[in-house]
């Protein structure tokens, strides 16, 4: 049975409550509890953060999302960063730099760009060998190519 780790993005997208985000068909057809769905440390705290930044009435009700999406996974899902993720992510680091193309004015500007955080989400999955259930994102051509196994949603 293949294993999925939701993206940062997917995981934000789903406790939006928003039913035309694509999340939301993905995971109507997979069982949380039957499948192999999993969520990274780091994108648990990356939408901490961002809920955070909610006024108090959002707050509550992205809280509470996030909290159902975590009580609905099955033990273990929740992945942590470690040490062989990390030299993953000095990988991914490297080849975004070396791979990141530029457009526009002489200094140009990224054509995409990828927080530290994302890229140890990708390292996470691409550690695991699970596939990243994510929407289309600029960064999946330069990263397939160097182990990670992508299910974009929405195509």
């Amino acid at each position: 049975m293949p294993s999925y780790l939701l993206s940062t993005q997917s995981l934000l997208d789903r406790i939006s409550g928003k039913p035309e985000y694509a999340i939301f068909d993905w995971l109507k057809s997979q069982s949380t509890r039957e499948t192999n769905v999993y969520i990274s440390a780091v994108s648990i705290g990356v939408a901490l953060s961002e809920i955070e930044r909610l006024d108090p009435l959002k707050r509550d009700k992205y809280r509470e999302g996030l909290d159902n999406i975590v009580a609905n996974l099955k033990p273990g899902a929740i992945l942590p960063f470690d040490e062989s993720m990390a030299s993953t992510y000095s990988k991914i680091k490297a080849t975004a730099k070396r791979e990141c193309r530029y457009v526009g004015g002489r200094a140009g500007t990224p054509q995409y760009t990828l927080t530290d955080a994302d890229m140890m989400m990708i390292a996470v999955a691409m550690g695991k060998n699970y596939t990243l259930i994510e929407p289309a994102q600029p960064y999946h051509a330069a990263l397939i190519g160097h182990g990670l196994k992508v299910e974009t949603l929405g195509e």
